[in-house]
């Protein structure tokens, strides 16, 4: 598991992993205001090595702020050969305290898109926004 501000920080190392097949990004130092920047960052890291990207099966992200609409666009624009891919959220929910600390990590997480922009996630699957990305 990698901090994603290592990632892009740090991109002249990732091109000595040219065989990556699995990637696990921890997103706890991210916030809502940076991170579409931050995962443009990261992405264009991986892209800087041409082998990177298209050996990438599967990507996991755990303590996203947030999962929307710009992160599923960005990530099916910028890899679009994944074939798993694990969005988390929950990791920012406080639930070892009370019930106050509970609802008020819940107003810091905002999670899917499904119920805003679509009806379910097949349709989500499917959608030429996210499939236009894709050769």
């Amino acid at each position: 598991m990698t901090p994603a501000f290592l990632i892009s920080r740090n991109a002249w190392i990732i091109k000595e992993f040219t065989n990556l097949k699995n990637l696990h990004i921890d997103c706890s130092h991210c916030n809502l205001a940076s991170q579409f920047s931050t995962f443009s960052n990261v992405f264009d890291a991986l892209a800087a090595d041409e082998n990177i990207v298209p050996n990438l099966a599967s990507l996991t992200m755990t303590n996203l702020p947030r999962l929307d609409d710009c992160l599923l666009k960005l990530i099916a624009s910028r890899l679009p050969q994944l074939i798993d891919l694990h969005l988390s959220t929950v990791e920012g929910l406080e639930t070892e305290c009370c019930s106050n600390c509970y609802e008020e990590s819940l107003t810091r997480v905002m999670h899917s898109p499904i119920n805003e922009i679509y009806l379910d996630g097949e349709i989500l699957a499917v959608s030429p926004i996210y499939l236009s990305g894709r050769s």
